[in-house]
């Protein structure tokens, strides 16, 4: 076609924005042509061939539908991991890890608030604070390819976690207690 195109009177630029390539392929393919009377396009290996829309949209159908990792979605549609991955970025997809939704409501809030408003004037030389703290042991940091721009999960009850406890006054600080979360904690253990 392209050499039919040029052979019509054609300039190789004109050629090059008619076809929608670059002008030194259209002059490659015409002195080509010129030497050796004939261009054929050889079988090429290496590279595999670019996304079709049908399979755009069974990407986003699977990303959508199924939450499946990227590596899993890459055998389905016989691409590389990390084609997909650059094609999942350009259709808008991003990758993110979950924001644990933190079991204070509103209500609590505001009767904290509230309790903090009334003592605030107090002498608190007689007063102790104490504050426990848990870190998760062996944390899931999974996330998912989403087009949200946040993710939330609850925070599951079933987590193998450490608290750390801890007390300060007017006249110092506790030791810092360490208990596992299989343990109940008590009135005793305060």
């Amino acid at each position: 076609m392209i050499i039919r195109y040029l052979e019509a009177g054609k300039l190789q630029s004109e050629a090059a924005q008619h076809f929608n390539v670059n002008k030194s392929s259209i002059s490659r393919i015409w002195n080509k042509f010129q030497n050796f009377g004939i261009v054929k396009d050889h079988h090429k290996s290496g590279r595999v061939p670019l996304f079709s829309t049908s399979k755009k949209e069974k990407l986003c159908q699977i990303m959508e539908e199924e939450k499946i990792a990227l590596r899993d979605i890459s055998v389905k549609l016989n691409f590389s991991h990390e084609e997909i991955r650059k094609k999942a970025i350009e259709i808008g997809y991003k990758y993110l890890t979950f924001t644990i939704i933190p079991q204070l409501t509103e209500l609590h809030k505001q009767e904290r608030f509230i309790y903090c408003s009334e003592y605030k004037d107090n002498d608190l030389t007689s007063t102790v604070f104490s504050d426990e703290s848990y870190v998760q042991l062996f944390r899931n940091t999974t996330g998912q390819w989403t087009k949200e721009n946040k993710i939330y999960k609850e925070k599951s009850q079933k987590q193998i976690s450490i608290m750390i406890w801890c007390a300060i006054s007017f006249k110092g600080k506790s030791e810092i207690y360490l208990k596992p979360s299989c343990l109940g904690i008590n009135q005793i253990v305060y």
